[in-house]
């Protein structure tokens, strides 16, 4: 979620299957963002994280994927005790 998907999710084109996340090297800039694959429906969205998550430092930050079972971010607890947050991966060619 976040207001660089706004207009995708507009045009049902985010959430997808698959997508291509482009990021400078060195400073971790985003460069682009496409959406290549087949739309999903949101099935289901987590309420916002408190005061205290933030405050205990266990909010994701820019660019940080969930790596772990979806059933894991429907919980009421957070961070869930399976899965965890990590750095988009960044490939270099």
């Amino acid at each position: 979620c976040g207001q660089l998907f706004y207009e995708l999710e507009g045009q049902k084109r985010f959430p997808s299957d698959q997508f291509e996340y482009t990021v400078a090297p060195a400073s971790s800039w985003l460069l682009g963002f496409e959406s290549k694959g087949q739309y999903l429906p949101v099935s289901y969205s987590r309420p916002p994280f408190s005061l205290k998550d933030v405050r205990r430092g266990l909010t994701p930050g820019d660019g940080d994927l969930f790596a772990g079972d979806f059933d894991a971010l429907k919980s009421d607890v957070w961070p869930p005790a399976s899965g965890k947050l990590e750095p988009v991966s960044r490939e270099t060619t």
